[in-house]
């Protein structure tokens, strides 16, 4: 006689679908017998695993009503089960994720961006990472985004690096060797990343960054370790504007923040380049980036993440807003950062990273479209005119790149750029405006090269 199915007895250990799930035709006999485990989903991609955002107005009398956000642990190709920090910054909510660790972006209409993680397919379309990197910041060792916070204006993100259990490892000692202990990054506005730090300030068993705390005095945060004491530290701007920096000479100067050193003297280093990006060819790499004032020439480092151990190099030096490199290997991954250089010598701080090959495609006249196209549809402007305005004056910078050449189009995506700066009521939600400036600024920069020979014109549709 044959054993009857019985679906109701069991749950999928992958996707809590149970009876429901099409993919475990398990009868009793078998359960008992064969595997006294739960099955298991022979077609992952079926199946509702991953972590999910719900969200309810906690209105009324419980229980109340939730409403699924975001699924499947954002459809990544390896999904996350556990979203474990959350932030509000600029009104959006950031999620951090446990293995693999990627951030989420979540807008107040309940759309999506990846920030940091792996390119994937979702019902939405393809969705590429804002800032260009993988999972962990390029750091496959890195576990978990574990926690966040806001502090002078901009986004932290501490992660847990698992690189610390490798070390004795003669496998994986001379890998993980330089990358030992908590990484600590920081970002404006999602996008651009700058590296505080990739060993835990040196030191090496502090595996990962558990709470932060935005104070008057500074932003602290505390570290854990399985090997020896938890430990607090405390972060301070090496210089917050020249009074603060002629009332604390003498203190401190001789106190290490976070940022390096406090300076008293009168002869600032110049900002760091703002925005560095880049741009993956065949058989080079192209880094642009917005001149700060009072920069006369700029210090371009790489380092290749394919290697870790492999040390920080300086690789050229220009006095252009723009640097190709062409002497990476083909197969190697690496991150670029770029300093200025005044006119007194002095170096600025690093800017943020820049990944090569980014796994963010460049902007194209194109995607710049699609984009607008994408925020009109849901509403995101507060009127169909700044919509329509918008992707006028995309349009005709289009045309006349074609037709008339790059100062007329020059002319047209920078009334873009001064209408989203100005203009953010124009948007439902004003997020997009920063973002739309972001895509308006990069597609600005390539085509100034093309304008050099660096690019070609299709290279911008």
């Amino acid at each position: 006689m044959q054993p009857v199915v019985n679906k109701s007895i069991y749950h999928c250990y992958r996707c809590g679908q149970g009876r429901r799930c099409p993919d475990n035709p398990q009868t009793a006999e078998q359960r008992q017998l064969d595997n006294p485990r739960p099955a298991r989903c022979k077609r992952k991609s079926r199946c509702h695993h991953g972590y999910v955002i719900v969200k309810t107005k906690a209105e009324g009398e419980p229980p109340y009503e939730f409403e699924t956000v975001l699924a499947h642990g954002a459809y990544g190709p390896t999904p996350s089960k556990s979203a474990i920090s959350e932030l509000v910054y600029r009104d959006q909510l950031y999620i951090g994720t446990d293995k693999p660790a990627e951030i989420i972006r979540l807008h107040p209409d309940d759309t999506w961006d990846l920030v940091v993680g792996t390119p994937r397919e979702t019902p939405e379309g393809w969705k590429y990472p804002l800032s260009g990197m993988d999972n962990g910041f390029d750091w496959k060792l890195n576990i978990h985004i574990y926690r966040m916070a806001e502090y002078g204006g901009e986004l932290y993100a501490g992660t847990a690096d698992n690189a610390t259990r490798y070390r004795n490892n003669p496998l994986y000692e001379d890998f993980v060797k330089d990358k030992l202990g908590f990484d600590l990054y920081k970002s404006p506005d999602g996008w651009h990343w700058k590296k505080l730090t990739t060993n835990g300030f040196g030191r090496p068993f502090q595996m990962g960054i558990r709470t932060f705390a935005n104070t008057p005095y500074g932003l602290f945060f505390g570290s854990f370790s399985y090997w020896e004491g938890c430990r607090i530290w405390l972060s301070t701007p090496a210089v917050e504007g020249e009074n603060r920096t002629r009332a604390s000479a003498s203190s401190a100067a001789r106190r290490p923040g976070l940022f390096g050193f406090a300076s008293a003297r009168a002869d600032l280093p110049p900002p760091c380049p703002a925005r560095l990006t880049s741009e993956w060819r065949e058989d080079e790499s192209i880094l642009f980036w917005t001149r700060p004032e009072g920069a006369v020439r700029f210090h371009i480092s790489r380092t290749d993440v394919t290697e870790p151990d492999s040390p920080v190099e300086e690789i050229g030096v220009t006095e252009e807003s723009f640097f190709v490199d062409t002497t990476m290997h083909p197969d190697h991954r690496y991150q670029y950062a770029a300093r200025s250089e005044g006119k007194s010598g002095l170096l600025s701080e690093k800017s943020n990273l820049s990944p090569a090959p980014s796994l963010l495609p460049p902007v194209t006249f194109t995607r710049l479209l699609n984009r607008i196209e994408a925020i009109d549809s849901r509403t995101g402007f507060s009127s169909p005119v700044g919509g329509r305005e918008a992707l006028r004056l995309v349009k005709n910078a289009h045309h006349e790149l074609i037709h008339s050449g790059p100062m007329s189009c020059y002319e047209r995506l920078n009334q873009l750029r001064r209408m989203l700066e100005a203009d953010k009521p124009l948007f439902a939600l004003p997020q997009y405006a920063e973002d739309l400036e972001i895509m308006a600024h990069r597609l600005t920069k390539r085509i100034e090269l093309q304008e050099r020979g660096i690019l070609t014109l299709e290279d911008l549709l």
